[in-house]
């Protein structure tokens, strides 16, 4: 009825603000709700990441380094780096003690990645899974480990579990990366580190990492019963940034082949389960990370993997074949950024860092993918070597803008706040890479030369 009050053509206003608070209230409980699912936050995760990422790049811009800033570099004194059992020694007598026995004694705290911790049993016969189900000579096929969808930014325990559960082990990317990548947001996981992993808790296995692979050595490996782990690169759909480039990185699991069509079959924690894709394509995505790849296999099979492996199981030959390799790349074709930073990531491997760093120098031109240092950071190395303090800065945050949870960028923040006699900031950088990681073993031969020093 009619407020007789009121005049005929007054309307009552009706108020949308309990709808956008239900709705906004709905909202946090989903996020609350969907954070402590893994399934949810594998599939929007990133996307809402990738959007809030964006969001703040409208306000805080993301700028790669200008290289004409550094036309005349500042060269800082250099400091001696002293042997790791010196550092660590307690006394002189612990000098001669071994680096694993140092590392074995460090207590960690483990800070547990957000989510429901599962564990993946395997659902396949272990007896069969190193058996070919086809090998014909120009195909085979190993029985995949049960899938499973990487969480955010994990595709590196993803594929470590997936590569374990193959041989019957029972694993998750969870429990994986409670250990190598306690921070939720950390946006790497290094081959080292996974074989760390992998020999700190299955001593019955051991796994073998070289550079420089090809069709080959991938097709030997599979036919033999062993799928192998490499890292490519990958172009995200969605930016990440305002100037974002979009080239991004994975782990995933090569399980077959058909060299009649050309073929690799493989595990994508990100895309999914028997993916294919030409030979031409992978050894194409697989080249801007050196073609590096990582084979598991039992002790006891260590002869037949040496026998695969042929020359390339000695790993200084392995290192010179793969620079030679690179430099003839570079001859044919200077202006693929990659073959430079291939070249550049062995000599400071090598422990080159004055021909590594030119490179990087003059290279700078070609547009380095601007997550590169998040994944590969060992030029870092090659500017904390050479006195380039202020560039080494420079591209350390750089990379923290993009993801400040990098404990490698944090880390040789550090070394670059040292070089410039800022101590109190370099243990600050030191301290917030720990914070990442607890027993990060390079920021803790950090903290302990800054004590000692």
């Amino acid at each position: 009825m009619r407020n007789k009050n009121r005049p005929f053509f007054y309307q009552e206003k009706k108020t949308i603000w309990p709808k956008i608070l239900l709705l906004i209230i709905g909202i946090v409980i989903f996020t609350i709700w969907g954070i402590r699912v893994p399934r949810i936050r594998q599939l929007f995760g990133w996307r809402l990441m990738d959007v809030r990422s964006y969001g703040k790049s409208l306000f805080i811009p993301i700028n790669t380094p200008d290289p004409l800033q550094f036309r005349i570099p500042t060269i800082y004194p250099t400091v001696d780096m002293p042997p790791e059992e010196v550092i660590f020694a307690e006394n002189l007598e612990d000098i001669n003690i071994e680096p694993e026995e140092t590392n074995a004694n460090r207590s960690s705290v483990v800070t547990l990645t957000p989510g429901i911790t599962w564990i993946i049993k395997t659902q396949r016969p272990p007896s069969d899974s190193k058996t070919p189900v086809e090998a014909e000579g120009s195909k085979a096929l190993l029985i995949p480990p049960v899938f499973e969808h990487q969480d955010f930014q994990n595709d590196g325990p993803a594929v470590l579990s997936a590569a374990i559960r193959f041989f019957g082990k029972t694993e998750s990317q969870y429990l994986i990366a409670d250990k190598i990548k306690p921070d939720y947001f950390d946006p790497n996981v290094s081959f080292d580190e996974m074989e760390v992993y992998l020999r700190e808790n299955y001593p019955g296995f051991a796994s073998q990492i070289r550079i420089n692979g090809d069709t080959d050595i991938l097709e030997h490996l599979i036919s033999a019963g062993y799928p192998v782990i490499i890292r490519i690169e990958t172009i995200k759909s969605f930016p990440a940034w305002v100037g974002d480039d979009l080239k991004d990185s994975r782990y995933i699991l090569v399980t077959g082949f058909d060299k009649a069509d050309n073929r690799f079959i493989y595990q994508d924690p990100f895309m999914g389960d028997q993916l294919d894709e030409s030979y031409e394509q992978i050894m194409k995505n697989w080249y801007a990370y050196q073609r590096t790849y990582m084979v598991i296999h039992p002790e006891t099979d260590k002869p037949t993997i040496q026998r695969i492996l042929d020359d390339q199981w000695d790993r200084d030959y392995n290192l010179e074949s793969a620079l030679e390799k690179f430099r003839k790349d570079a001859d044919m074709l200077p202006q693929n950024v990659y073959t430079w930073l291939n070249i550049a990531a062995i000599l400071v491997r090598n422990e080159q860092y004055e021909e590594a760093w030119n490179i990087f120098r003059s290279i700078q031109n070609l547009s380095i993918p601007q997550r590169y240092f998040l994944y590969q950071p060992s030029l870092y190395s090659a500017a904390f070597h050479t006195g380039n303090a202020d560039e080494l800065s420079t591209f350390a945050d750089f990379s923290l803008k993009i993801n400040s949870h990098s404990e490698e960028a944090w880390l040789w923040k550090g070394w670059a706040m040292l070089l410039r006699n800022q101590e109190e900031e370099a243990a600050r950088c030191f301290q917030k890479a720990l914070s990442i990681k607890s027993d990060y073993h390079e920021a803790l031969y950090a903290i302990e030369f800054l004590k000692n020093n």
